[in-house]
């Protein structure tokens, strides 16, 4: 993938600086850009890590137009964002087959596994204490009856498209 980017640079800079007209419009990592006199790149604001099933994903403002499931994970516009004391954060995305099924291994996590945030230059890294499934009806229930902060991943459930799967995640300590 860097190497695509590079080469994608350095046909930029040749083009610009040969004067010739250019419209491109790409995706590099789900980040929009699009040159024609201008370049436009909409950075993530948090990278979530889960190692247990090698996924990396970003996480783009709730009122950007890729906090969209149809192209990345999301944040909720309901969530917080991980810096907020006894916050919920609550992101979700894809699970299934093809290249958008992002949280396709979300199954396979249990208690104890750990899930990594990365948001304003600082890592969060919280623990599996629950899952659960939740009626697909577009609302997911959510329980902070400990008052802890928390982060709550979800997907459909991969064995049946009528529940939501919600895996729960507590600050680790």
């Amino acid at each position: 993938m860097k190497n695509y980017f590079l080469r994608k640079i350095v046909f930029i800079l040749l083009a610009y600086a040969s004067r010739i007209p250019l419209e491109i419009s790409t995706n590099i990592n789900n980040s929009k850009i699009e040159i024609n006199n201008k370049i436009v790149i909409e950075k993530e604001i948090m990278i979530v890590e889960i190692p247990k099933i090698n996924f990396i994903g970003k996480v783009y403002s709730k009122d950007s137009k890729l906090n969209d499931i149809d192209k990345n994970i999301i944040i909720m516009n309901e969530s917080d964002y991980p810096d907020k004391e006894k916050g919920i954060v609550i992101i979700g995305g894809h699970s299934g087959v093809g290249e958008l099924a992002y949280f396709k291994n979300l199954n396979k996590l249990v208690n104890k596994d750990i899930v990594k945030v990365k948001y304003n230059k600082k890592e969060y890294i919280y623990e599996v204490v629950n899952y659960y499934l939740d009626d697909k009806n577009g609302n997911i229930v959510i329980n902070n009856s400990n008052n802890r902060k928390k982060l709550f991943l979800y997907t459909c459930n991969p064995f049946d498209k009528k529940n939501y799967l919600v895996v729960v995640l507590e600050e680790k300590k």
